[in-house]
């Protein structure tokens, strides 16, 4: 089995170094439809800050105006950043995967190197291991959109951006053969 695993964030600014308030990742195979393993945490704010990351005065508007069902998601079981990091890095290495997704290039996989960093933590992922869905789902030809009901709610966005990745393999196996 290719043992790749997405993640998504949610986070309290878009630029590096932004605080992150959740982390959900899925495991799976580009090949096969499913996923297999799933980890979530909330992460509580003021560990965050504590290492040094941002807020931005922007996202925070932003979160204001997202629904309710997202804005309390986040605060529900929440530990503290090094422990979320701690968690995921022996999440990653206990399912052994190999590559490392998210919905772009310069978002997820970036906030949460720089996380690492600011607790001087090292990745549990290799950088030239990091993929990007955006590039795969235009090369697949394939419309992607968030689900309305679970949008910004970390675990559910890694899972749905799973699905299109199985699927734009699909597509792009059955456009080679």
């Amino acid at each position: 089995m290719n043992h790749h695993v997405m993640i998504d964030m949610e986070t309290m600014g878009t630029e590096p170094g932004a605080a992150l308030v959740s982390l959900g990742a899925a495991l799976f195979d580009p090949c096969r439809q499913g996923v297999k393993k799933t980890f979530y945490r909330n992460i509580e704010l003021q560990s965050c800050l504590d290492a040094g990351l941002r807020v931005g005065a922007a996202t925070i508007y932003w979160w204001l105006n997202r629904s309710e069902a997202a804005r309390s998601a986040l605060l529900q079981d929440r530990v503290p950043l090094s422990d979320a990091l701690n968690d995921f890095s022996l999440w990653f290495k206990g399912v052994r995967a190999s590559k490392i997704w998210s919905h772009g290039a310069t978002f997820d996989v970036v906030l949460l190197d720089t996380a690492y960093r600011a607790l001087g933590l090292p990745p549990p992922y290799k950088f030239r291991d990091a993929r990007d869905t955006r590039t795969l789902f235009e090369l697949a030809e394939l419309d992607y959109q968030k689900s309305e009901e679970s949008a910004h709610q970390a675990l559910a966005d890694a899972v749905r951006q799973v699905e299109f990745v199985q699927n734009a393999y699909c597509a792009l196996k059955a456009g080679t053969g």
